[in-house]
């Protein structure tokens, strides 16, 4: 996966790094970090620190300015302002650094705002079987791998067990013309690996196998009748495969 991340890293996109979207921020400190994993023995693996340090501070400022429409809007809703999206991954880059500060802000954002009672009437599971209603993230999943990810053991757990008996099963979206479903097969994925490996639980691994292996021979039928994969769509699914890698 780092020298994936290596070969992501694009001297003309870097000078961008001013003028990141949150969304793609949070794509970026994930590049990095996934990089500095994987290149620890490389004398380069760090030569993007500083520059992530800066995008993490800008983008969390970003998140915990937005007012209550557009935090719970992002919440809500599977585009690219996905809140969850970009805690999580600003949440991982933390860890990483040992950010104590960061994660301690993340934390008590995830609590008031994705474990208040009306949240869990707004976005059970099921809400996530209408994908016609989103675009490439599932946002309930996507909750549930926020609260996973950032919440101690003590609450997550649980906070799961509750959200998990409102959950219908989810099947993989199948010969869909949006082609943002085709990014919404893995990002459902990202959520249903985190409920795997916090439950050990084999029905949310075969739902995450499922999800991945359907997308893969939907890409690979579509290259065989001459189709491009779109380099976002495979963002996507670098980062779905990538999460069980080596697990």
């Amino acid at each position: 996966m780092g020298e994936a991340a290596d070969l992501a890293v694009d001297a003309k996109a870097l000078r961008t790094l001013d003028s990141l979207e949150p969304y793609a921020a949070a794509w970026f400190l994930a590049m990095v970090r996934e990089r500095e994993l994987g290149m620890r023995n490389d004398p380069r693996h760090d030569d993007l620190h500083a520059a992530a340090r800066t995008v993490a501070d800008k983008l969390e400022t970003q998140l915990l300015e937005l007012d209550d429409h557009k935090r719970t809007q992002g919440i809500l809703f599977g585009s690219e302002k996905n809140v969850a999206w970009l805690l999580v991954n600003l949440w991982r880059w933390a860890e990483h650094v040992e950010d104590a500060d960061r994660t301690a802000r993340l934390a008590d954002f995830t609590r008031e705002h994705f474990l208040h009672d009306e949240m869990d009437s707004w976005c059970p599971l099921p809400v996530d079987n209408s994908p016609e209603t989103f675009e490439f993230f599932p946002p309930c999943l996507n909750r549930a791998m926020t609260v996973l990810t950032v919440m101690p053991d003590q609450i997550a757990n649980p906070w799961l067990a509750e959200f998990a008996t409102n959950q219908s099963e989810l099947s993989p979206i199948r010969d869909t013309p949006w082609s943002t479903h085709a990014a919404l097969n893995f990002s459902r994925s990202f959520g249903l690996w985190t409920m795997y490996k916090t439950t050990g639980e084999p029905e949310y691994r075969k739902l995450y196998v499922d999800h991945v292996q359907t997308q893969m021979n939907e890409i690979a039928r579509d290259q065989r009748t001459g189709g491009a994969l779109d380099p976002w769509i495979a963002a996507f699914g670098v980062y779905a495969v990538g999460l069980s890698y080596g697990s």
